[in-house]
C-alpha cells in the first residue's frame, strides 16, 4: 500500500500552496469561501454545567477571565477586553464551535458510528449549555431557558434529519426539514427577545434560516459523497456564525445601553478575522487528521478546505505586511500542515515519530516571523511555546482518536479551539490599530462580510 499521508499530503498541500504563493506574489484575490430504539439515537442529556476544557468553560482556554494558555505570550501592550468586546468574542467562540460540532455529529451519524456519534452529541450538549449560560447571564434565567428550549429543538431536528438520511427515509427527511424551518423561525424570535428588540426579526429569521440551510445542505452533500460541497458549506457556515455573533453582540450591547463603537476599531476587526481563520484552521485540521487516520473518503476534500483557509490567512498577511511576507508565512504554514497530516496518516510509531520530528522547527520559524512582524512586541520564545502547544493539541487529539479515547480526543480538540481565539487576540493587539487598518473592514481577504442584522 502506498504510504497514505505522504502520497496525499504532497498532493494537496505543497503543490497547491505553490500556486498560492504565486497568487500572493502577484497580488491575486484570496480564495475565501465566503438512541431511541427506532432511530439508533445516542443518549442525550443536558449537562448541568460547562465541562472542564470546553471552550468557554471556567478555567478552559478561551474562557472569559482565564487566558491561562497564552499568558506567557501576552504582549507588553496587551489591552484588557471591554464587556462588549468580550461579549462578541464569547459568541464567536461558542457559535463557531456549535457549527463544527453539529457537522461532526451529523457526519458520524451518517456513517453509522454510534460511539463517535454519541461522543459528538455530548460535545454538542456541552456547547449548548455554555450558550444557555451565556444568554441567561445577560437576560436572566427565564430568557436562558427559552433560548435553551429553542436551541435544543433545532439540534434535535438536525439529528432526526441525519438519521432519516442515513436510513434512506425520504418521508422522515422531508418531515424533519419542514420542522427545521419552523424551529429556526422560533429560534429567531427568541434571539430577537435576547437582543431586546434591537435586531430586526426579519433579518434574524433570514440568518437562522440560512444557518439551517447550511447544516442541512452539508448533510445532504456528505451523504451523497460530495465532500467538496460539504466542506465548502462548512466554511461558509462557519463564517456566517461569526457574523451572527457580531450582530448579537451589537444588539445585546445596544439593549443594555453599551457603546459598540470600539468593535469597529481596526485592531478588533482584525482580531475577529484572525479568530475566524485560526479557529477554522483548528477545526479543519482536526477533521483532516482524523480522516487521514481513518482512511476516510472525505480526506482529499478536507485538504482542499485547509488550502482555502490557508489562502485566506496568506491574503491577510499580504495585506498587513506585503506579498514577500505572505510568501514566507505560507511556506512555514504549509510545512506545519504537512508534518501534522503525515503524522496522522503514518501507520507505525517509528514513522510517526519521524513525521513529528519533521515539524519540530515550524514553531520557532513562525515565532521568529511573527516576532519580527510585530516589532518584537511578542517575544519569539513565548510565541514558539504557544505554537508548539497548538501542535500538541492536534497530535494529542489524534493519538486519543486512534485508540478510541473519544472523550480525550474531544477535550484536546476543544482546548486547541479555544487556544486559537486567545492567539488571535494576542496577535491583533501586538499588530495594533495602525497596521490592522490596512485590512478592509468586512473584506474578502479577511473572510468578513455582511452582519446578520442586515447592515
Amino acid at each position: 500500500m502506498t504510504p497514505f499521508s505522504t502520497h496525499l499530503v504532497r498532493r494537496f498541500v505543497p503543490l497547491a500552496l505553490g500556486a498560492l504563493l504565486t497568487t500572493a506574489a502577484c497580488g491575486g484575490a484570496p480564495g475565501a469561501v465566503g438512541a431511541d430504539a427506532a432511530g439508533g439515537r445516542p443518549p442525550r442529556e443536558h449537562a448541568a454545567h460547562s465541562a472542564p476544557g470546553a471552550p468557554g468553560a471556567p478555567g478552559a482556554p478561551g474562557a472569559a477571565g482565564a487566558p491561562a494558555v497564552l499568558a506567557a505570550t501576552t504582549p507588553r501592550t496587551q489591552v484588557a477586553p471591554s464587556d462588549v468586546v468580550q461579549l462578541r468574542s464569547t459568541f464567536e467562540r461558542l457559535l463557531g464551535a456549535h457549527l463544527l460540532l453539529a457537522d461532526e455529529h451529523v457526519r458520524s451519524t451518517l456513517t453509522g458510528d454510534d460511539a463517535r456519534a454519541s461522543a459528538a452529541v455530548d460535545a454538542v450538549e456541552r456547547n449548548e449549555q455554555q450558550l444557555v449560560d451565556a444568554v441567561a447571564s445577560l437576560g436572566g434565567e427565564a430568557t436562558g431557558a427559552s433560548f435553551g428550549t429553542a436551541w435544543h429543538r433545532h439540534v434535535d431536528i438536525l439529528h432526526d434529519y441525519a438519521v432519516a438520511l442515513r436510513d434512506d427515509d425520504a418521508a422522515g427527511a422531508a418531515s424533519a426539514r419542514t420542522q427545521y424551518t419552523q424551529a429556526e423561525s422560533e429560534l429567531a424570535t427568541v434571539l430577537h427577545g435576547v437582543a431586546g428588540g434591537q435586531l430586526s426579526l426579519e433579518a434574524l429569521t433570514a440568518g437562522a434560516t440560512m444557518h439551517g440551510e447550511h447544516l442541512l445542505g452539508q448533510a445532504d452533500a456528505f451523504h451523497r459523497g460530495d465532500f467538496d460541497t460539504a466542506y465548502t458549506l462548512q466554511r461558509t457556515a462557519f463564517a456566517h456564525m461569526i457574523g451572527m455573533a457580531d450582530a448579537l453582540a451589537r444588539g445585546i450591547a445596544a439593549a443594555k445601553g453599551l457603546s459598540t463603537a470600539e468593535l469597529d476599531a481596526p485592531r478588533l476587526d482584525l482580531q475577529s478575522a484572525l479568530s475566524r481563520l485560526l479557529a477554522e484552521h483548528m477545526g479543519l485540521m482536526v477533521q483532516a487528521m482524523r480522516a487521514a487516520q481513518d482512511r476516510s473518503p472525505d480526506f482529499d476534500a478536507a485538504g482542499r478546505a485547509i488550502n482555502a483557509n490557508t489562502t485566506d490567512l496568506g491574503a491577510a498577511v499580504s495585506l498587513l505586511y506585503g506579498a514577500p511576507a505572505s510568501g514566507e508565512f505560507l511556506t512555514i504554514w504549509a510545512d506545519h500542515v504537512e508534518a501534522l497530516i503525515q503524522y496522522a496518516g503514518t501507520p507505525d510509531q517509528e514513522a510517526r515519530n519521524a513525521a513529528r520530528q519533521n515539524g519540530v522547527d515550524y514553531a520557532p520559524r513562525l515565532a521568529r516571523f511573527l516576532a519580527g512582524a510585530t516589532e518584537q512586541r511578542l517575544p519569539a520564545i513565548d510565541l514558539a511555546a504557544s505554537l508548539t502547544q497548538h501542535d500538541d493539541h492536534l497530535r494529542r487529539q489524534l493519538d486519543a482518536w486512534a485508540v478510541d479515547d473519544l472523550d480525550e480526543a474531544q477535550a484536546q480538540a476543544e482546548q486547541g479551539y479555544g487556544h486559537m481565539f486567545e492567539l488571535a487576540q494576542t496577535l491583533a493587539t501586538a499588530i495594533g490599530d495602525v497596521v490592522a487598518a490596512r485590512l478592509p473592514q468586512g473584506g474578502a481577504a479577511t473572510g468578513g462580510g455582511g452582519r446578520a442584522d442586515g447592515d
